[in-house]
């Protein structure tokens, strides 16, 4: 089962699985509904608290099926996509991300990807 430790919570989330089978791999994304949205919570809370998107963090959605985390969402930049991406890797290396992001200015022109 993974766990969340939190090491300062005024500043950075540091997320920790554990396995509940003894062995050296965890497994994040099992299929069960409760890892899931276990998953997805923790996403968010990543995104929430990263200085970038502050009172921003609802422009991105997470949906977690095994072994997949999808990001999804408009934002202005592939800078700020990219960054969506990197801190969610935190979650763990057993987690494929599928980063789903529409890049788009505030005016909804439509960038050309890379």
């Amino acid at each position: 089962m993974a766990t969340a430790i939190l090491e300062s919570p005024s500043t950075s989330l540091s997320l920790h699985p554990r396995s509940s089978h003894g062995g050296g791999t965890s497994e994040m994304c099992p299929g069960s509904t409760s890892q899931d949205q276990w998953i997805e919570s923790r996403a968010k809370a990543i995104l929430a608290a990263h200085p970038n998107f502050l009172g921003r963090s609802d422009w991105v959605q997470f949906q977690c099926t095994n072994p997949c985390l999808q990001i999804q969402g408009r934002l202005p930049s592939f800078f700020l996509k990219q960054l969506v991406q990197e801190a969610v890797k935190r979650l763990g290396h057993d987690i494929r991300i599928e980063n789903r992001i529409v890049v788009a200015s505030p005016t909804g022109e439509i960038g050309t990807g890379r």
